[in-house]
């Protein structure tokens, strides 16, 4: 049987109805269901993106391309895929928050194969 418990902690648990080591649930644990992502509706590359410096409070522009297109003039303005803020603005949706280093940016709509997002 279940003895009382004996301390405050424990009586919180036993009210909350959490489960402890040993006791039974009466049921069987099923996986959460997914379902698929359309990856045609994430950022990839060529993606332009509008974006949210959170801690600027700025909007800017910048879009997802391979490293050799770059150049002096379009630094900034293009990124590469394969860069570090890169790899976390892939595969992103509107409203999803990228952290870099000491950045926070939030995805406020982007273009992608001539579909607008937002």
């Amino acid at each position: 049987m279940h003895d009382k418990p004996d301390n405050k902690e424990e009586k919180g648990m036993e009210q909350a109805g959490e489960v402890k080591a040993g006791q039974e649930t009466g049921g069987e644990v099923k996986p959460l269901e997914t379902k698929p992502v359309d990856e045609s509706r994430l950022t990839g590359l060529g993606s332009r993106i509008r974006v949210y410096d959170i801690n600027g409070k700025k909007y800017m522009f910048v879009t997802l391309v391979e490293e050799k297109t770059i150049t002096p003039e379009t630094k900034g303005i293009k990124i590469a895929v394969e860069s570090p803020l890169g790899m976390k603005l892939l595969g992103k949706k509107v409203g999803s928050v990228v952290e870099h280093n000491d950045l926070k940016f939030r995805v406020v709509n982007y273009t992608r194969d001539g579909k607008f997002f937002s």
